[in-house]
């Protein structure tokens, strides 16, 4: 039985204060449903696994990994091998990991960043058409390992999921605010 929708806890873990959360939830609310949503800057996040305990997903913006203690970076990845899910949703945050312990995780190489000004890849599952005036971080990447890319753009993942133990780690490799 799924929990009710005020059960659902997420955590967005960003430095990045200029950063809004944009078109990609505000312009397509049918894609998901309704979640607790606790925000942490880098420093601020568990350091024990059992810390994300009652969080059903932690997305990493773009956290300062600088700020990360060998504790904060081993959490994460405790609570993903215990079943819990992990989103690198940004680009910057996701070129900023490699060379990280949470580097492991992703579920993409990256190749490069450039911009983007359009986005059909959410009409195949009932979103709608994404723009961006002056363009977009997009991420160029490969997949790494077994997985799926549930959504792609020319050729490149969009979304990408792989098992990591007992949880998920996704990758959005486009830049979801409205600022470019």
């Amino acid at each position: 039985v799924a929990a009710p929708w005020h059960e659902k806890h997420i955590l967005i873990i960003n430095d990045d204060m200029d950063l809004t959360i944009g078109p990609l939830s505000q312009e397509n609310p049918n894609l998901g449903q309704s979640y607790l949503t606790s925000f942490a800057p880098a420093s601020g996040a568990p350091q024990h696994w059992a810390g994300y305990y009652k969080i059903d997903t932690v997305f990493l913006q773009i956290p300062n990994y600088g700020a990360l203690t060998t504790r904060h970076t081993n959490a994460p990845q405790v609570f993903v091998v215990r079943g819990g899910t992990i989103i690198f949703n940004h680009p910057k945050g996701i070129v900023n990991a490699i060379g990280t312990p949470l580097e492991e995780l992703l579920p993409i190489r990256p190749l490069q960043t450039r911009p983007i000004e359009i986005a059909t890849a959410l009409e195949s599952i009932g979103g709608t058409t994404i723009t961006w005036d002056g363009g977009a971080d997009f991420l160029e990447s490969l997949p790494v390992g077994d997985g799926l890319s549930t959504l792609t753009h020319e050729g490149f993942p969009l979304v990408r999921w792989r098992r990591f133990g007992l949880g998920y780690v996704g990758a959005c490799t486009i830049n979801p605010s409205h600022d470019a």
